[in-house]
């Protein structure tokens, strides 16, 4: 009789502890093994996600620092053309001054890890801190290896802002004429000229542009135009067919380019004046490009 031997079967039972990725089917550690290959594979991931978000970090401290590099040529740029044309800056515009200084943008890192840094508004400044963050990141062993690392807030914005007031009467007799307000009330900026009249544009942007003017009593309508440099961009009207005072009245939002100016300009009629103020314009930068 021949005994035939039983074949080999093969077990298709997947392991219980298998690892995906791993050389040997079990997960099950060896004398002598090294850590767990899915504590390592852990580690090395967490690790280079951590570096991953600190580089974006630098890259977005990297790219403010160059968009305030940028305002700050626009802004010296254009005291330079102010000066050029024989007006007068204020005592934060002048040469010799921080503004005018690069060195300046930043003090001496020596000074206990916080430090002053000009910003790209009229004179203001903000306040940068160093922080200690660890070599490795997420290392929570009491010995670790600490680099300093900079921490720039994000800039404030350009604060444009004026309103001003007419006080007397104004009945040219011409047609399209500039209305100068006489009296201000607040001049964020420094960018309206009492003198001429005009809102000069410091910088791109949307601006918001309101004026509210009453007619002087008279039996001739009141036409508003407010403009850009020379172009009309909205008017507004008064006549009730009578000797009366009325008032005319508008407003815009209007994307600007520095050096633009925007002015209110009286097409006809006549503007009354009056210590109660009842004449004004306003205008204020609502964001900046």
């Amino acid at each position: 009789m021949v005994q035939l031997s039983t074949s080999p079967t093969l077990d298709s039972t997947p392991p219980k502890h298998s690892v995906k990725g791993v050389g040997r089917l079990e997960g099950r550690e060896e004398p002598g093994d090294g850590p767990n290959t899915q504590q390592l594979c852990l580690e090395v991931s967490t690790v280079y996600d951590g570096y991953e978000s600190y580089i974006e970090d630098g890259l977005i401290c990297l790219k403010h620092k160059v968009r305030n590099l940028e305002k700050k040529k626009l802004k010296l740029e254009d005291y330079k053309k102010r000066m050029s044309r024989g007006e007068t800056l204020n005592r934060d515009q002048g040469p010799g001054l921080p503004n005018w200084n690069d060195s300046s943008q930043m003090g001496s890192p020596d000074q206990e890890g916080v430090f002053t840094m000009l910003d790209s508004g009229l004179g203001d400044s903000m306040s940068v801190s160093t922080l200690e963050v660890p070599l490795t990141p997420h290392s929570h062993s009491e010995h670790a290896n600490l680099i300093p690392m900079q921490l720039y807030p994000l800039s404030q914005p350009m604060r444009v802002a004026f309103t001003a007031s007419r006080t007397a009467n104004f009945a040219p007799g011409n047609l399209d004429q500039p209305i100068v307000f006489d009296q201000l009330h607040s001049n964020q900026g420094d960018m309206y000229d009492a003198h001429i009249g005009r809102f000069t544009c410091p910088v791109n942007g949307t601006y918001v542009f309101i004026f509210h003017i009453l007619k002087l009593a008279i039996n001739v309508p009141l036409y508003i135009n407010l403009m850009r440099n020379e172009e009309v961009m909205v008017s507004a009207y008064a006549n009730d067919g009578a000797p009366d005072h009325e008032t005319a009245s508008n407003h815009a939002i209007l994307p600007l380019f520095q050096g633009d100016q925007v002015w209110l300009r009286l097409h006809r009629g006549a503007i009354y004046g009056s210590t109660w103020k009842y004449s004004t314009f306003s205008g204020f930068l609502l964001y900046q490009d």
